[in-house]
C-alpha cells in the first residue's frame, strides 16, 4: 500500500506517515536476525533483472572497461535488451524506455562510467602489459 491511501485509509498526515516509516527503517538493526528486511518497489513499474542479475551486468560492464573497451549508452541499451530476451524477462523496452533504464541503472551503479570509448589501437592495447610497463 502506497503513503497515499495508507493516509487517507488510516485518517493519518501522509508527510507524519512518510517520516515514521524512515525513521523505522533507520532504526532497523542490520545484524538483528529477528529484523525483517524487505524491499518497498517504487512505483507502479515492475523490475526488469534481479539485484544479483544487475551486480552481474555491473561487473561485466566494469571488467569489458579494464579491457579498454568501454561501452556507450547504445551499447548498454542493446545490450540489455539481448540479455531480457534471451532469458525470456517480461521487458517493456522501447527506445524511450531503454533510456530511462538505463538511466535508471547508472544512476543505482554510479560506480560505472558510460561515455564514447577513447579509440585504441591493438597495437597500443597489446604492448599494455605488465612486463612492459614494469
Amino acid at each position: 500500500m502506497g503513503y497515499k491511501l495508507a493516509a487517507k485509509s488510516f485518517s493519518v498526515p501522509q508527510t507524519t506517515l512518510e517520516r515514521k516509516v524512515k525513521l523505522a527503517r533507520e532504526s532497523l538493526d542490520k545484524n538483528d536476525p529477528m529484523t525483517v528486511k524487505f524491499k518497498v518497489p517504487l512505483g507502479p513499474k515492475e523490475q526488469v533483472f534481479t539485484d544479483n542479475e544487475e551486480e552481474e551486468l555491473c561487473k561485466y560492464i566494469i571488467d569489458m572497461e579494464s579491457r579498454l573497451y568501454g561501452l556507450t549508452m547504445k551499447d548498454l541499451r542493446g545490450l540489455v535488451y539481448r540479455l531480457a530476451v534471451k532469458n525470456n524477462k517480461r521487458y517493456p523496452f522501447n527506445n524511450e524506455k531503454e533510456e530511462e533504464w538505463a538511466l535508471g541503472f547508472l544512476k543505482r551503479h554510479p560506480e560505472l562510467s558510460i561515455r564514447q570509448p577513447e579509440s585504441t589501437s591493438s597495437a597500443r592495447a597489446a604492448g599494455f602489459n605488465k612486463q612492459v610497463v614494469d
